[in-house]
């Protein structure tokens, strides 16, 4: 393990030489310019009928520098081309606010596109690909946002540098790339709902790499095939590290001895081939993650103390032999990883979270597969599926501000044979836990006045239907008798 981790520390240094600290943006004679007073230099392919709106009327070989503020850069579906000039940028956006570069297809630069002291500028539904990086955020650049783009064959697809805050990467496709899906720093910068994949087997370092990235969110973000999936590095503090998912990594979440205070939670780690999780840190949070070891090393703690729990549940480790005997979600023996190490309340079944509405969300922890959760307004229904004839579990923590108590849990309309409907409650929130059969079953949770009061409007439906059918009835049995007297009066 010491020559694995050495290793891994080599190609941290070697891989910081494709990630330039700065960013170097290179000019030439052919460069465009859009002036500060609106006027466009350096190509006639690029049209403005209002200062306001730019648009590419072809395909274009040189490289932009955006001066003017308030603006938006429609590429139109064209070719931003740099012909392989890696010291060029392709757009370089300087010194300027409320910019938006969209739909534009950018290739062969050094970068892709690059802010520098910028403020408020959208780069939106571009291509950026064959470029040594991809879109490079520095020099004090904030309130940015990266989004819906496909980047790909780049040494680093997103990179946001220190001094940098408050910038948004959201939805981005970064694909094939050499050294860094996103190398990530900075302060109060929020990364949600990326897809990095689609790479040569462990062919780059990180899909996300921080380092100096303080009191951010790294959140709901998919990673393939990465070396290591998610580098939490040095001094990358106080920072929510939630709801991503690592397959196919090497080391699944690696934890350096300088990146303190963080959250790392509701995370999905599978199929690392050495260790799900590896820590060398210490004053982290970790709890509510799935780490599925591939051959029994889910998680190796080389140094430092961090908590593994919340003081309520921690985390579900496959590698650990599931034995509940008291029917709660939580198995009996805490989860020893070393002498400093410990998660006192180890998860049962698989960690779900779901958005239900602004009251809240839904954590269930369950051994069966989950589908089509919803809140109704009244009730939380979802169903849940396995093997035919197993015994299945869920452990739900409930906002009381979500379904007043108590509670009643139906399990394809009845209620379940065990059901313990106050596993622990800290006042804001119920846990409750119910076991059933397994097939496809719908589960539907409701407060008992709810239930009450729709039973009671059922019953008043169906007395009115009976009456309202009664009276048909009536009335149309008294026409019949009125037609047939009429007809043998006559």
């Amino acid at each position: 393990m010491r020559l694995a981790t050495l290793a891994l520390f080599i190609s941290l240094i070697c891989s910081l030489a494709y990630i330039p600290r700065t960013c170097l943006v290179g000019a030439s004679e052919g460069t465009i310019h859009i002036r500060p007073d609106g006027s466009v230099e350096g190509t006639a392919y690029i049209e403005s009928g209002d200062t306001t709106t730019y648009v590419f009327t072809a395909d274009i070989n040189e490289p932009v520098i955006v001066q003017r503020s308030n603006i938006i850069v429609d590429g139109n579906r064209h070719v931003l081309n740099g012909s392989g000039s890696v010291g060029m940028t392709g757009f370089h956006v300087e010194n300027a606010f409320n910019v938006t570069i969209k739909n534009v297809d950018i290739t062969g630069f050094g970068s892709g596109v690059v802010f520098s002291q910028s403020r408020k500028v959208t780069v939106a539904e571009n291509t950026i690909r064959n470029c040594s990086l991809g879109v490079v955020i520095y020099s004090t650049s904030q309130e940015n946002t990266v989004v819906g783009n496909r980047i790909a064959n780049t040494q680093a697809g997103i990179t946001l540098s220190m001094g940098t805050s408050n910038n948004t990467i959201l939805r981005n496709i970064i694909e094939n790339e050499g050294t860094h899906g996103m190398r990530l720093s900075g302060f109060t910068n929020t990364v949600v709902g990326n897809n990095i994949s689609s790479r040569t087997k462990h062919g780059d370092y990180a899909g996300l790499f921080l380092e100096d990235f303080i009191s951010g969110r790294v959140i709901g973000n998919r990673v393939e095939d990465s070396r290591v999936g998610v580098w939490i590095g040095d001094w990358a503090e106080s920072n929510d590290i939630i709801g991503n998912t690592v397959l196919s990594s090497f080391y699944g979440v690696y934890m350096t001895n300088r990146s303190i205070y963080n959250v790392v939670c509701g995370n999905y780690v599978v199929q690392a081939e050495e260790y799900a999780l590896v820590s060398h840190a210490s004053y982290n949070l970790v709890y509510h993650n799935n780490i599925i070891a591939s051959v029994n090393r889910s998680v190796l703690v080389v140094e430092g103390t961090n908590f593994w729990d919340n003081g309520v549940e921690g985390n579900y480790w496959s590698d650990l032999a599931s034995v509940d005997s008291d029917r709660d979600g939580i198995l009996d023996k805490a989860h020893q990883i070393n002498a400093n190490n410990v998660d006192r309340f180890p998860l049962a079944g698989l960690f779900s979270e779901f958005n239900a509405t602004l009251a809240g969300h839904v954590q269930v922890v369950c051994d069966s597969s989950i589908s089509n959760f919803h809140f109704d307004g009244a009730a939380i229904r979802f169903y849940v599926t396995g093997e035919d004839g197993a015994a299945g579990f869920c452990r739900m923590c409930i906002p009381k501000a979500l379904i007043g108590e108590p509670y009643r849990v139906l399990v394809n309309g009845s209620e379940p044979d065990y059901v313990d409907y106050m596993v622990f409650d800290n006042g804001s929130h119920r846990w409750i836990y119910f076991e059933y059969s397994l097939s496809a079953r719908e589960v539907v949770v409701v407060a008992e006045f709810q239930l009450s009061h729709a039973l009671l409007f059922f019953m008043a439906a169906t007395l009115l239907a009976v009456t309202v059918l009664g009276r048909k009835r009536s009335n149309r049995a008294g026409s019949q008798l009125r037609i047939l007297r009429e007809m043998s009066s006559k």
